[in-house]
C-alpha cells in the first residue's frame, strides 16, 4: 500500500514538473522589418502579435490591433538543450525572400513552423537565418 502511494506521488510530481517546464505565453510582439511568408500567407512588414489559438493546438495567428489579420500557421514544439534563448522570431532567408521558420520563448522552448513544400525546396543554402528579437506576454 505504501509503495503504491509513493509511486503515485512520484508520477504526480513528474507530471507537475513537465507542466511547469512547458512554457506558456499569451502573445509574442514582434516588429517585422520585411514582408515575410508565414505558412502560405504573405505578411507585410509591421508590428504584429503572434498568438497561440486556444482551440487549435500548436497553431498560431498573426494579429494587428487585436484582430487576426494575416496568417494561421502550424508548428511543432522544439527545444534547445543546454542553452537559454531570448524571445525571438527566426526567418529563413533566400535572396530577398523571408520565410517564418521558428519562434523562441525565453528559456529553451521553441516552435518550428511548417513550411510549404515549394518553400522547403527554395530554402537558403549557406545563408544564415535572420533572428528578430521579440517580447512575450
Amino acid at each position: 500500500m505504501r509503495a503504491t502511494r509513493v509511486f503515485s506521488l512520484s508520477i504526480a510530481l513528474a507530471a507537475a514538473s513537465l507542466l511547469a517546464h512547458a512554457q506558456t505565453f499569451n502573445e509574442v510582439e514582434v516588429n517585422l522589418p520585411y514582408t515575410i511568408t508565414a505558412g502560405t500567407s504573405v505578411v507585410p512588414a509591421g508590428t504584429y502579435e503572434i498568438r497561440p489559438l486556444a482551440d487549435q493546438p500548436d497553431t498560431f495567428g498573426f494579429f494587428k490591433d487585436g484582430v487576426i489579420c494575416k496568417s494561421i500557421v502550424h508548428a511543432t514544439r522544439i527545444e534547445k538543450l543546454n542553452t537559454d534563448v531570448d524571445t525571438s522570431v527566426v526567418l529563413n532567408v533566400n535572396g530577398d525572400r523571408y520565410q517564418l521558420s521558428q519562434l523562441w520563448i525565453d528559456g529553451t522552448t521553441g516552435y518550428q513552423f511548417l513550411m510549404p513544400r515549394a518553400s522547403k525546396s527554395r530554402e537558403s543554402q549557406g545563408t544564415p537565418p535572420l533572428v528578430i528579437k521579440a517580447r512575450h506576454g
